[in-house]
């Protein structure tokens, strides 16, 4: 998996152990509440989905930073910590359903109750070097990334959503902080694949819940 923001994603190594819980608000049928990072946020996912958390494969320590992406289906084989690249090629592009979470240390100007303008500017450049935005590339152009806010996860947050020439690729990011942990809740896909993969991605979003919000 190419790496999708400064500090990103370089592969995949370790499968997160989910924990379920059924005391969760307004979780849609199908669905099933993942809690596995409960400390600092929930979020309903498909049910038979899986989590990879990147740093801990990275440290084997838990960390409050770093990439997890959720799929339908498991990166590694049975018996295996490493990520199988044909298998993370498809999560790449968005044909496996799947979108991750990068958690960054929270910037000032971050916090629930409030993104400023100068943050939530920033934050919409850092998003513009992802690679399908890159005007080095030959194959895509830079475009703005526009924001809106909105609530994501009982805070204040924002949603950036920009397209690589000719809408080849979509990246559409909810961006959320609890005042420590900048979360960048993003599906990055081909077009056609973004199409099949938002309402998952939004009925996730619909449930998600920070656990700290200052």
């Amino acid at each position: 998996m190419r790496r999708l923001f400064p500090g990103g994603v370089r592969s995949l190594t370790i499968v997160f152990i989910l924990s379920w819980s059924s005391a969760f608000p307004a979780v849609p049928e199908g669905y099933e509440t993942f809690d596995g990072l409960k400390d600092q946020f929930t979020v309903a996912l498909p049910a038979g989905w899986s989590a990879y958390n990147q740093n801990q494969a990275l440290s084997g320590n838990p960390s409050l930073f770093g990439v997890v992406v959720f799929s339908a289906q498991a990166v590694n084989k049975e018996g295996e910590t490493t990520a199988d690249s044909n298998v993370m090629s498809r999560v790449d592009t968005g044909d496996l359903p799947s979108f991750f979470v990068d958690r960054q240390p929270a910037a000032k100007g971050m916090s629930c109750t409030k993104f400023t303008k100068s943050a939530a500017y920033d934050l919409g450049v850092t998003l513009t070097k992802d690679p399908i935005f890159g005007a080095a590339r030959s194959y895509f152009s830079a475009t703005p990334i526009k924001h809106d806010e909105i609530q994501v996860g009982g805070c204040q947050g924002i949603r950036y959503k920009g397209e690589g020439k000719k809408g080849e690729w979509i990246l559409d990011v909810r961006a959320v902080s609890d005042g420590k942990v900048l979360y960048l809740f993003s599906l990055r896909n081909r077009a056609g694949n973004y199409a099949k993969n938002i309402a998952t991605f939004d009925n996730a979003m619909g449930t998600l819940q920070l656990a700290r919000r200052e």
